[in-house]
């Protein structure tokens, strides 16, 4: 009885003097990192998952939604730990999009009180988003604020701006974008074609140029002078909606800005001048591989006399064409005649759209397309000079299956035997070439 009770005491004190060890009574810092942070993931790792966040996003909330759930992700993550804190930053600052004066001046003061984040800014886009923001136009104070600070600033998107009545020093202060690489110019109005072609020459390095809906007020021919008129090493080229090819295109063509193109999207109009504008440009661009065209005429818009201005000729790198017009007879016979000056065997993916209108009717469709000849068409491409070509897609509006394939057959019969008439074409490979865009 006597060893019993002996033994029972030892087993407590062992058991107090086990729980009030060192080993046991731990704070809970050192608790955490024995049974937690021993197993934690790599920072590799955890950066891994912190490049993830951009591309979050839930299917049923809108672009604004999953933008602010982006960012507020991004922000719990720098706020985490300080080993989270540069990856988090690198992704938040990444891509600055700009739309109001409110905005704009935030971003500004940030800067200011924290210049380090202006080594993450890659990407800027400003200007506003509706007509009423125009009343209170602050667009044209970007440079003056932002071209020193952002010195790793590579692409720009102004967009939706009034620019009608710029300050000569404007143009001096985007010429300090020297790192800038892609611009795009979307939905503008200037005062002349002159300050257009000047703020394009004012970005030394540009590689990557968008112009959509530019309007000019004044639009007539301008000459460069001085360190303003240099040779631009553009890659990608798109001019759409608004833009006068003159005398943007004879000023790029002026100083060899076309040389190096690879790619090139422009949409073409029944003007004389820019019809010229064009073919003159055309001419100077050998290395093009990737071409797109828009033909925005009618049956009777242009007369063929002008189609000797368009050539191919020169463009001995060509791999990949794409075309989309209104279905018209001056539309198909232009279509053929660019074709027909193509020189060298290299194309190897054509694609076309065909609009007539939006009259979803497909007899309707099959009418007008029968109407016109495509033994031309069929006889061009089956010449010497496209032996290299593996893939045809034509898409007709609305029509789709058997009906268009059918009549596709019948109506070239000799790219139908050669096997080169698909349904469609790999764009998304298109899109994600290093060397081909649109």
């Amino acid at each position: 009885m006597a060893s019993h009770q002996n033994y029972k005491s030892q087993s407590i004190r062992a058991s107090v003097r086990d729980a009030t060890s060192a080993s046991v009574v731990e704070s809970p810092r050192i608790w955490f990192q024995r049974h937690i942070l021993i197993s934690r993931l790599p920072l590799e790792v955890c950066e891994r998952i912190i490049d993830c966040v951009p591309s979050l996003k839930v299917a049923d909330n809108s672009a604004h939604e999953n933008n602010k759930l982006r960012r507020n992700t991004l922000v719990a993550c720098a706020l985490t730990c300080r080993a989270w804190l540069f990856r988090s930053r690198h992704h938040l600052h990444f891509s600055i999009s700009i739309y109001d004066k409110v905005e704009f001046d935030h971003f500004v003061a940030l800067l200011n009180q924290t210049p380090e984040i202006a080594s993450f800014v890659v990407h800027l886009t400003t200007g506003t988003r509706a007509q009423k923001d125009k009343l209170q136009e602050w667009s044209h104070l970007v440079p003056f604020s932002l071209a020193s600070p952002l010195s790793k600033l590579q692409t720009v998107l102004f967009n939706n701006c009034d620019w009608r009545n710029l300050h000569p020093s404007f143009l001096m202060m985007t010429a300090q974008f020297t790192s800038v690489t892609r611009l795009t110019l979307q939905e503008l109005k200037l005062g002349s074609s002159r300050e257009l072609v000047q703020l394009i020459f004012s970005f030394s390095s540009l590689l990557e140029l968008t112009v959509r809906g530019v309007e000019c007020v004044k639009n007539r021919s301008c000459t460069l002078r001085g360190r303003s008129k240099r040779c631009l090493p553009l890659r990608y080229l798109v001019f759409r909606r608004g833009l006068m090819g003159y005398p943007l295109l004879p000023m790029l063509e002026e100083t060899s800005s076309n040389h190096l193109l690879t790619s090139m999207d422009i949409e073409l109009t029944p003007e004389e001048v820019e019809l010229q504008a064009v073919g003159k440009f055309l001419e100077g661009c050998v290395s093009l591989r990737f071409m797109f065209f828009c033909f925005k005429l009618s049956v009777n818009d242009i007369d063929k006399g002008l189609f000797k201005h368009l050539t191919l000729a020169k463009s001995t790198q060509l791999q990949r064409l794409k075309f989309e017009l209104n279905l018209s007879v001056s539309n198909m016979a232009l279509l053929v005649h660019m074709l027909s000056t193509v020189s060298v065997p290299t194309v190897t993916e054509i694609f076309m759209r065909l609009w007539d209108g939006w009259n979803p009717n497909p007899d309707d469709k099959i009418k007008t397309l029968n109407s016109f000849d495509w033994s031309l068409l069929d006889t061009v491409l089956s010449s010497p000079k496209f032996r290299a070509l593996r893939g045809l897609c034509i898409e007709v509006g609305y029509l789709r299956g058997y009906a268009l394939r059918s009549m596709l057959e019948c109506s070239l019969p000799k790219l139908h035997k050669r096997g080169v008439l698909v349904e469609e074409l790999d764009f998304e490979r298109w899109v994600s070439s290093s060397d081909f865009k649109f």
